[in-house]
């Protein structure tokens, strides 16, 4: 949900705002101005306005790049304006790494367009925003992995209070079978039983899925490239049918990763 001035305004009595935030996306409109999504610290999910960034000469053209981490000054002129003006940023840190890495580039592409898409349920804004430092953080510096990624999106999808249920059979309430059925449209899970449709998954995916709900839960597990499959086609699809929207950075990945998940999605 985009933050709206008023309701900042009668907290802080003052239309202008000062926040941390990081840069989800910069949207090139006009002949060289920009409007860029940011996800703040305390503020949830804003958008502001800037002018002439996108000249070279621009002191905030390197400075407003995606998933930089920033230190912002907004200001609403109007108290019924729906977009921030940008008026002055400081640098807190550039992830190099995941700009100028493709694969980074593509794993962090993901991570922030489903906080884009999912805002309007993050209301915890503050252990969004540790998920999205520590994974930048991380990707940063190593070589991202599918799993982590799947650990995300998943912490999203409980936050955004979409998450799938694939504790037991919905139907029979069996925890274990060899095939499970999984419906996006229900958000449930079903054994081999009780169904013979939806996105199918062996008990090794379901198992995994489960393991991301642990707090204990360890970054170091790895899945076979059909888990890997099924895994991604579930988190893919029950995102896309519950928003209503499609993931391009997913597609974007997906193509990137053909040859290390085959028969990808």
């Amino acid at each position: 949900a985009i933050i709206h001035p008023n309701k900042i305004q009668r907290a802080i009595s003052m239309p202008l705002l000062q926040a941390e935030a990081i840069v989800l996306r910069r949207t090139k409109y006009g002949e060289a101005d920009a409007l860029l999504t940011l996800f703040c610290k305390k503020q949830g999910k804003i958008i502001a306005s800037t002018k002439s960034v996108t000249k070279t000469k621009s002191k905030l053209a390197g400075v407003t790049q995606p998933f930089n981490h920033l230190h912002v000054f907004l200001y609403a002129k109007h108290e019924d304006q729906d977009i921030w003006s940008l008026t002055q940023t400081d640098l807190i840190h550039s992830y190099v790494n995941l700009q100028k890495d493709l694969n980074k580039f593509a794993f962090a592409s993901c991570l922030v367009e489903w906080i884009d898409f999912l805002s309007e349920g993050l209301d915890e804004n503050q252990v969004v925003w540790d998920l999205l430092i520590s994974a930048f953080d991380h990707w940063d510096q190593q070589p991202p992995q599918m799993e982590e990624l799947y650990r995300y999106q998943w912490l999203l999808l409980c936050y955004g209070g979409v998450q799938p249920s694939i504790q037991a059979c919905v139907q029979c309430s069996a925890i274990e079978a060899k095939k499970w059925y999984y419906r996006p449209a229900q958000g449930n899970l079903f054994c081999q039983d009780c169904a013979q449709e939806g996105i199918t998954l062996g008990h090794g995916s379901v198992m995994f899925l489960r393991k991301l709900m642990d707090p204990a839960y360890r970054q170091n597990i790895r899945l076979s490239d059909e888990q890997k499959r099924e895994v991604h086609f579930l988190l893919k699809n029950h995102l896309e049918y519950h928003i209503g929207k499609q993931s391009k950075a997913v597609h974007f990945l997906d193509q990137l990763l053909k040859k290390t998940i085959p028969n990808n999605m």
